[in-house]
């Protein structure tokens, strides 16, 4: 029987179109029996999945697809989309798969409804995605480990580190290199070791008798080096000393800061070409900053801020009250691929902040976490869009689905200090579509639960059309 189906959209990069991305629509079969496709063609192999329609988005971004099969079952169109928004330089295209429900299809050649994703920001980073990147990722180091050699960089430093008038002869300076998680990543895959702490110390010296002091520094890495100097003195014991003529243990104790050297000062080659020259009176730097050091995690864990904001809309009218729930990837990098893999939240992730869609359908979220490393923020949303449409939802009456899906934070929008300086917008998304990475949740207590115990099933979004509670749900 001749089926068809319809849909439209707009993808956008950040804040400009997406202009000539790829978009094909595809009928996922699952047919496993040889059934015939037309009156004198019959399956031979397990039916592949049919190509129904391409087309590329237009100079605005948007794009209109249609496509018509012939199949004996109800279909299950795929849409997917290939692009390398924010691909960073990797092989190939980053893709994204879009579930067409079965009441957006219909029998005939033209389609009666027609599916609007809505405005979609390429940005977004789904799990299939990260995988995808990943996997990417690999392939180019396997491919290119040759290529993949440490080079040579050096850094110049020098200053002068006073205490008032007086001079900290025992202050420590400590020079470190920041490791990247990539390259934490590269060294665990290729070396299989790791260690408590990857930051390499680099350099350490003390202030000359009148407090001047210059570091020079070699190091190999893949990436360039992300610097950080670490100062241990003891300047208020010398001021109190001078004007009290006696020793108070409480001012004996050691005060530490950090700051970061700035990226420029830092060149490839055994010599240093610029020199970062400082001078400064570390009093004043010690009142202002003691604070923020006194803790034994002051001075490597600095604030990672992010904000979010986007508009759900479920068909022609706003998504109220859809939660939204900002948390942290607090896992290691090969332990994420697992998680991703099984859809689940990992058992260390950190919860960072909770809010719903207006009655527009709007809603705006914002975090800050403490870390040394690089942080990891996603979005756990929940609606309920078209969930009760759901033959497995009509099959169980009594119990309330919700729909959900994951977005992890691009690292653009990562901003290092206590407020977020770029704003990740998702854009306008019409859930009546779904994702290939959705997960369904039965009966769970919304308003109280943050993490929905014994209430998450994972299910392939392909199959939520089609399958029931008896199918699928663990009795």
């Amino acid at each position: 029987m001749i089926q068809s189906t319809a849909i439209r959209g707009k993808f956008i990069c950040g804040q400009k179109p997406a202009i000539g991305v790829r978009i094909k629509l595809f009928e996922l079969d699952n047919n496993l029996i040889n059934q015939p496709i037309t009156t004198d063609e019959y399956m031979l192999t397990i039916n592949p999945d049919d190509v129904l329609n391409e087309t590329y988005t237009d100079e605005d971004g948007q794009f209109f697809i249609h496509g018509t099969t012939v199949e004996v079952s109800q279909i299950q169109p795929i849409l997917k989309v290939y692009h390398n928004c924010l691909h960073d330089g990797l092989p190939g295209f980053r893709k994204i798969h879009f579930v067409v429900p079965y009441h957006f299809t219909n029998y005939g050649i033209h389609a009666e409804k027609v599916l609007d994703l809505g405005i979609f920001n390429l940005e977004a980073i789904l799990p299939r995605i990260m995988l995808q990147l990943l996997l990417l990722l690999l392939f180019w180091l396997l491919a290119n480990f040759q290529l993949l050699e440490s080079r040579m960089q050096a850094v110049k430093i020098r200053g002068i580190f006073q205490c008032g008038a007086e001079i900290p002869h025992n202050a420590t300076i400590e020079l470190w290199d920041e490791d990247e998680p990539l390259i934490n990543f590269v060294h665990e895959f290729f070396n299989q070791k790791k260690g408590i702490n990857p930051d390499d110390k680099l350099f350490t010296t003390h202030p000359n008798t009148d407090g001047s002091f210059e570091i020079s520094a070699m190091h190999e890495e893949l990436t360039k080096l992300s610097l950080y100097m670490v100062v241990y003195h003891q300047c208020e014991h010398l001021f109190h000393f001078k004007y009290n003529q006696f020793k108070d243990r409480e001012f004996q104790r050691w005060r530490r800061f950090i700051f970061r050297i700035p990226g420029q000062y830092v060149n490839d080659g055994e010599e240093a070409i610029k020199v970062f020259d400082l001078a400064m009176n570390i009093i004043t730097l010690s009142t202002l900053l003691l604070a923020l050091i006194s803790n034994t995690d002051g001075f490597i864990k600095r604030n990672h801020s992010f904000a979010i904001q986007g508009k759900f809309m479920c068909g022609e009218y706003p998504l109220h009250r859809a939660a939204i729930e900002l948390w942290e990837d607090n896992r290691s990098l090969l332990k994420s691929i697992v998680y991703i893999l099984r859809q689940k939240r990992g058992p260390n992730d950190v919860y960072i902040a909770r809010t719903n869609t207006n009655e527009y359908g709007e809603f705006a979220i914002n975090g800050s976490y403490r870390s040394e490393y690089q942080v990891n923020p996603y979005i756990y949303v929940y609606h309920r869009c078209d969930a009760d449409k759901l033959p497995i939802s009509k099959s169980r009456p009594t119990f309330k689905l919700w729909r959900t899906f994951v977005i992890k934070v691009p690292g653009k929008y990562i901003s290092k200090g206590n407020y977020a300086l770029q704003l990740f917008d998702l854009g306008v998304y019409n859930l009546q579509f779904q994702f290939a990475d959705e997960i369904l949740l039965e009966n769970c207590n919304m308003r109280n639960e943050l993490y929905y115990r014994r209430c998450a099933y994972s299910m392939p979004s392909p199959f939520l059309s089609r399958l029931t509670h008896s199918v699928f749900f663990i009795h």
